[in-house]
């Protein structure tokens, strides 16, 4: 009974006690965190905190790697953290209604991941080159956490390729000299990397190949030679690259070669060739060019129109010059007595006619020419003008008493050939004037003997 007393004793105490003290209970901070990116790659690893948490007096932030902490509880200051490497980090927040960590405190747990970098790396499949200057890259990158997906190249002179692991590139003319290249590779989490070859491709500058032939006598394509058989000399004229010329390749067009600088050649036959001479430097840059030249098979030549006669003559010489420029001079003189006579007597041509007044065999000689210079000299000896006869004739008699009256008629002309004879073309007493004789043709032999058949006087 008397402990049952005490208790309600103790309960009415406990009620008067409450019913004169009031109790003030808070509730437990809830924590609350943020965070601008869960995810970062290993070049750029700084996340920002945020912590949202409302009511904390004291906050600590652990960022799982046992090296960076964190106190901040206001909201308005980031917490940031620089990550050390790859990986996934746990990073709590501890957020606590007392002092220093005291009191009722609560954590929340937010995941972060660090991405691994790729690594950029090239090769290329020739480093040195002549303009235009073809390069193929192979891309040699390592993965970091996931695929690449995109490749960057930048060749140095403002050229660049995307998307390509592989790609090839040409350098053009106008980009000599040395050039860095630049390979940029991104990854599926937007991780880059950056690799730079410096001075990685050279470009050289490709020589213009040129050369000249000597003699050149003119025209086009040139002429170089009057007759097969000459000498012609090809000399390089090249503008060069960057450095000096080594090698020298000839093709001369009839199917031999030659090499070095200058070099000779002979043609054995006329006509149009074309030259090819192939360079190489210093650089291994190489040019060809090709020419056209003539070989001239320059002939002097001339024909005769009426080239006999007797006494005197007029012959006609007809220039037939073979050359693949015709002639543009002509001197002639047509009493050619051996060499160191010629006598310039006319300077007409092609074609000239010339009066000659005596009996004889006259050479003619031409000397003929044409722009290029090529001449020839020719002689010709198929003129002849033959003296005239000597006519003379004898009779047996002259006089008869009697008809018919039978005359042996006898020439006596030297070296005659063909005769005609009229022995009765001028009748006496009453001849006709010169040039009106009425000639009759009595006989064709060098002696007849005709008869005589009316009396009178004949001629």
């Amino acid at each position: 009974m008397l402990e049952r007393f005490k208790y309600i004793a103790s309960l009415l105490c406990l009620t008067v006690l409450l019913a004169n003290y009031s109790v003030d209970v808070q509730a437990q901070p809830t924590p609350c965190a943020t965070v601008v990116s869960s995810s970062a790659c290993a070049d750029l690893p700084t996340f920002q905190f945020s912590n949202c948490t409302v009511g904390a007096v004291s906050c600590f932030w652990d960022f799982g790697d046992n090296l960076a902490t964190n106190n901040t509880c206001d909201p308005t200051v980031f917490a940031n953290y620089l990550a050390t490497g790859a990986g996934t980090y746990e990073v709590v927040l501890t957020v606590c209604d007392g002092p220093a960590l005291t009191g009722n405190c609560d954590t929340t747990i937010i995941n972060i991941v660090v991405y691994a970098l790729p690594t950029a790396a090239f090769t290329v499949n020739d480093q040195e080159g002549c303009a235009p200057f073809d390069v193929c890259f192979t891309d040699q990158s390592t993965l970091g956490d996931a695929p690449i997906s995109n490749w960057l190249y930048t060749y140095g002179d403002g050229g660049s390729t995307s998307g390509n692991p592989d790609p090839c590139y040409t350098y053009p003319p106008t980009s000599l000299g040395c050039w860095d290249v630049t390979l940029q590779v991104v990854d599926d989490n937007g991780c880059s990397d950056t690799a730079t070859q410096f001075c990685y491709i050279q470009v050289h500058k490709v020589p213009i190949a040129d050369f000249t032939v000597s003699p050149n006598l003119g025209g086009f394509p040139p002429v170089v030679a009057c007759n097969p058989g000459e000498v012609i000399t090809f000399t390089d004229n090249t503008t060069l690259g960057d450095t000096s010329i080594t090698q020298w390749d000839w093709d001369f067009g009839d199917s031999n070669t030659g090499t070095g600088n200058p070099t000779t050649h002979t043609y054995v036959s006329a006509g149009t060739f074309n030259i090819t001479m192939y360079i190489t430097d210093n650089n291994g840059c190489t040019d060809s060019i090709v020419k056209a030249i003539r070989i001239d098979d320059f002939k002097g030549g001339f024909t005769i129109s009426n080239p006999t006669g007797c006494g005197s003559q007029i012959s006609t010489f007809i220039d037939t010059t073979s050359t693949i420029q015709q002639p543009n001079s002509w001197l002639w003189d047509f009493d050619y007595n051996g060499p160191g006579t010629f006598t310039v007597e006319s300077t007409t041509g092609p074609n000239v006619g010339h009066y000659f007044p005596s009996p004889g065999n006259p050479c003619v000689a031409l000397v003929v020419t044409n722009i290029f210079g090529c001449t020839d000299t020719v002689i010709n000896c198929d003129v002849i003008i033959y003296p005239l006869p000597n006519v003379g004739f004898i009779v047996d008699t002259v006089v008869a008493c009697d008809y018919p009256f039978p005359v042996t008629f006898t020439d006596t002309t030297a070296g005659a050939a063909s005769w005609i004879w009229d022995i009765d073309n001028w009748d006496i007493p009453n001849p006709p004037a010169p040039g009106f004789y009425d000639w009759s043709t009595d006989s064709i032999t060098s002696s007849f003997t005709p008869p005589y058949t009316d009396p009178g006087c004949y001629n």
